[in-house]
């Protein structure tokens, strides 16, 4: 039996609203059809495409991620690598440096003192250093640079080096005021071997600076023989020492004769002297 169009459209009508409340009542229908789609070649395909590269991404990403970590952690460990060398250097220097310099002021903390020459060598010495070698005797050589590479040293370069790595902030302080003082009394302190007196057989200790002249004359003596020189016979040469004092000659006694110098230093520099004796004494 046909059915007639009001029919049809009827029926068309009521399948449509089914279809449409269907829809609304189980939502699921449309997930099917995703379903569907993402099990076909096509969404396989896609979706593969998809995960494959969030996955390359991710991989690629954690990769440089944890590379710049290792270089990052490779780059602390060289600068700690070189602080810590560095460290070691300046520790080594500053000890070397303290002994060094220690070794200077135990001898120029003899300043106040009566120095025989080789003494007052030695201060020459620890002032400018071994660079003045050539222009002393080598009798008087008697100090030594605990390392060789201070040796031609002299005491200014050695302390502002000493400053400068110096941790300890009291030695630090006790040496900057030594080095200022001897900047200070510099001529004073080059003249020092200038500051020499004479000494005699009989204890004179003669001016400073005093220079020794001697002069060879005849005095009759009658136990002189001499057969083979008859002009000497019955004389005795002796030797006669002299000096200058503001222009006048000064004759020493004929029992007494020039036996060295001695370096009479005292009160030449007291501050400076004072200064050394406190940073050796609190030295640590």
């Amino acid at each position: 039996m046909s059915l007639s169009d009001e029919e049809r459209s009827r029926i068309i009508e009521e399948e449509q609203l089914r279809s449409s409340i269907q829809k609304e009542l189980n939502p699921s229908a449309k997930k099917s059809k995703l379903i569907e789609f993402l099990n076909s070649n096509l969404g396989m395909f896609i979706l593969s495409t998809v995960i494959v590269g969030v996955i390359s991404f991710a991989y690629d990403y954690v990769q440089t991620d944890l590379e710049e970590q290792r270089k990052q952690s490779q780059i602390e460990i060289e600068k700690k690598r070189a602080e810590r060398k560095a460290l070691e250097e300046r520790i080594f220097t500053e000890t070397k440096l303290r002994d060094e310099v220690h070794l200077r002021f135990s001898i120029l903390e003899k300043i106040n003192d009566t120095l025989d020459k080789n003494e007052a060598m030695d201060i020459d010495l620890v002032i400018h250093g071994n660079s003045i070698s050539e222009k002393i005797k080598a009798k008087y050589l008697n100090f030594g640079s605990l390392y060789q590479e201070y040796k031609n040293w002299s005491i200014i370069r050695l302390l502002r080096e000493y400053c400068r790595v110096e941790r300890n902030e009291k030695n630090k302080s006790n040496a900057f005021n030594v080095l200022e003082l001897i900047s200070k009394n510099r001529k004073t302190i080059n003249e020092l071997s200038l500051n020499y007196h004479v000494t005699t057989r009989e204890n004179r200790i003669l001016p400073r600076g005093a220079v020794i002249y001697e002069d060879y004359f005849p005095k009759k003596d009658k136990s002189n023989k001499n057969i083979l020189n008859p002009k000497t016979r019955g004389f005795k040469y002796y030797t006669r020492y002299y000096y200058y004092e503001n222009g006048n000659r000064k004759v020493l006694p004929l029992s007494d004769q020039p036996i060295g110098n001695i370096y009479v230093l005292k009160d030449q520099v007291p501050d400076l002297v004072l200064a050394i004796k406190t940073f050796l004494k609190e030295f640590k």
